[in-house]
């Protein structure tokens, strides 16, 4: 995995997503939510820091209302989690740390 580009990460497969950043106890993701949250996850390691909205939405070909329902209901299905003090405030859920 490591010899992956941040785009070739973004790009993988629901399989591959769920078992690099997430659990098989996890609930799965629509295809949808699997293109944000890849997103997501390899901005993220490209950056140290979340994409906002607006860049997910950019990126995706949603819009920022879609991007917002969205990263709420991958939120809720445990795959990512907020942390209310930062201003980009997304964070992935570690495997282990349902």
């Amino acid at each position: 995995m490591s010899n992956l580009t941040a785009d070739q990460k973004r790009d993988l497969s629901k399989k591959k997503v769920g078992t690099y950043f997430g659990s098989d106890e996890k609930e799965k993701l629509t295809s949808v939510q699997e293109k944000v949250y890849a997103y997501i996850a390899g901005y993220i390691e490209d950056n140290k820091y979340s994409p906002t909205y607006q860049e997910i939405a950019m990126r995706t070909d949603l819009t920022t209302q879609m991007v917002e329902s969205h990263v709420k209901n991958i939120a809720k299905k445990g795959w990512i989690q907020f942390n209310g003090k930062k201003f980009r405030k997304i964070e992935l859920i570690p495997k282990g740390n349902e």
